[in-house]
């Protein structure tokens, strides 16, 4: 193994042993991406956690790459909704992903944005 590739092997290694994205933002919404990078085709979590509140009325999972685009949408029963969901997108195609959860009401809407990353069969 060259000098090069070793270190672009020990580089993924450690950036593969980093903790998950995850994220809070205000209003009781937290996000968390596992893992922060997978081979092609990738597969990626994102798990939702999200304090009830009258006003939440639909929760969006968008994961975009600007050459491909998912986007998953849930209702949410306000105060009565759960405070946890789970998402699962597979066979996701290389390249370096926005993943934006938005949690919508009738006068705001929560987000959060995160970053997922499937490398090609090169570590690209």
């Amino acid at each position: 193994m060259t000098g090069l590739r070793a270190a672009a092997v020990m580089a993924c290694a450690l950036v593969l042993a980093a903790p998950a994205t995850t994220a809070s933002g205000d209003g009781g919404l937290a996000v968390r991406v596992v893992p922060r990078f997978d081979p092609a085709p990738g597969s990626m979590r994102v798990s939702v956690s999200l304090e009830p509140d009258g006003a939440n009325r639909r929760l969006d999972v968008e994961v975009d790459s600007g050459g491909y685009y998912r986007l998953s949408e849930v209702p949410l029963e306000g105060d009565r909704a759960a405070r946890t969901y789970r998402f699962t997108f597979t066979r996701l195609p290389a390249g370096r992903y926005a993943v934006r959860v938005r949690v919508h009401g009738p006068a705001r809407t929560l987000q959060d944005v995160s970053t997922f990353i499937v490398t090609d069969d090169s570590g690209n």
